[in-house]
């Protein structure tokens, strides 16, 4: 494939003879930048393998590594997992406000759904920015995740930036957008290998603190009901990692563990999800954590079904933090996400990347804790309230396995 800068290891391709006289950094970094401020240059052009650079200016490929992610910190380049490295361009610093889009569509105002409630955050904090910017947010009825990603390309040469939610195909929109020199700030982490750009709970500290009480308080058959599936979100796939850590952590005896898969979100896929566990596989989990709440209280109206108490035969918890006066188990025990933080979070981290030309910045997991109610025992909300023991988050050493 045809790179922006000439390929080092072309016919007549040669480096000019300073540049082996300088420091090997230097020399990786005079090569590159010189190709980037070259005229015959655009937006995305590719740059060539780390390799023929390393080899072509007889450095190290730790070297030019070094001067890449440099040069990304910069905004003067972007990289994509299994595509390599391409040229950013930032267009001029608009004056005026910056428009940052949203990506969720206008919302009916409501305590039960966690997109509208990071909205109101974002908003809140647009008010009270030192610096003024304004919202761009979607149209409403746009309920599937196909037409939400098409308005996102719709819009993206009116805006300056976009918080990006996680919805399937963001990927697509994240790389049109950085291309563009439009930066992106994702809520939870995009990828295992991510460390900037992103806002998000620690997902994997609550679970793995929950699984630790549940293995100290003798829950020996523990079920983890997700969705999306583990190998589809990052949110689900270190909740799960998480469980996992605590109850490893915690339980001494013997204890049987698995997740089941939802159909959706909602409480009728909970219900069905731990119905059928009931009925046709004949388990009785005396611990179920759900990566939603609605899930949790469709897992806990099966339970019930069954003549199974909760909490005394089974513990149920949710996993997002909503108000749930109007359902039918309003005090279940749940985690509860920083909604209001992480919207004044996402702003801010959009905001500082537009001001730095689309340079990277460090990721920010926020402290999730748990609202006890009634669906735990009173032994483990105890636990669960206790501030001794919370770790720190350290989700990418999670999912590495290290």
């Amino acid at each position: 494939m045809k790179t922006a800068l000439p390929h080092p290891t072309e016919p007549n391709v040669v480096p000019e003879k300073g540049l082996l006289y300088l420091r090997p950094r230097d020399r990786v970094m005079k090569y590159l930048k010189e190709g980037i401020d070259s005229s015959h240059l655009k937006n995305g052009d590719r740059l060539p393998p780390i390799r023929d650079l390393a080899e072509c200016l007889n450095v190290s490929t730790r070297t030019v590594q070094v001067v890449i992610d440099r040069l990304k910190e910069e905004g003067r380049i972007q990289t994509h997992i299994g595509n390599g490295s391409f040229l950013v361009f930032s267009p001029p610093q608009k004056k005026g406000i910056p428009k940052i889009a949203v990506s969720v569509p206008a919302l009916v105002v409501s305590d039960q759904n966690w997109g509208y409630q990071i909205s109101v955050g974002i908003m809140k904090a647009a008010t009270q920015m030192p610096e003024p910017c304004m919202l761009v947010s979607l149209p409403q009825g746009l309920t599937d995740d196909r037409p939400v990603i098409k308005k996102l390309k719709e819009i993206r040469s009116e805006v300056d930036g976009l918080i990006l939610f996680p919805y399937v195909g963001a990927d697509e929109v994240r790389d049109e957008y950085e291309r563009a020199g439009k930066p992106v700030v994702d809520l939870t982490p995009p990828s295992m290998t991510e460390t900037s750009n992103f806002v998000s709970p620690d997902f994997f500290g609550a679970a793995e603190i929950l699984g630790r009480v549940w293995g100290e308080t003798g829950r020996r058959n523990v079920v983890f009901v997700v969705y999306p599936a583990i190998n589809q979100s990052m949110v689900s796939k270190g909740s799960y990692l998480g469980l996992l850590s605590g109850l490893k952590a915690g339980g001494e005896a013997k204890m049987a563990f698995r997740f089941v898969e939802a159909q959706d979100h909602t409480q009728k896929s909970g219900h069905n999800a731990i119905a059928k566990l009931l009925n046709e596989h004949g388990e009785r989990p005396d611990a179920i954590y759900c990566t939603g709440d609605f899930l949790a209280l469709g897992a806990a109206q099966a339970l019930q079904e069954k003549m199974l108490r909760v909490p005394e035969d089974a513990s149920v918890v949710g996993g997002t933090g909503l108000h749930l006066a109007d359902t039918s188990f309003p005090s279940l025990t749940r985690l509860k996400q920083p909604f209001e933080e992480l919207g004044a979070k996402l702003l801010a981290k959009c905001h500082e990347r537009i001001q730095k030309n689309c340079a990277a910045v460090p990721a920010v997991f926020l402290r999730a804790q748990f609202i006890i109610g009634k669906s735990t025992l009173a032994e483990e909300n105890a636990r669960l309230s206790s501030e001794a023991g919370f770790k720190k988050n350290n989700f990418k050493k999670s999912i590495d396995g290290n």
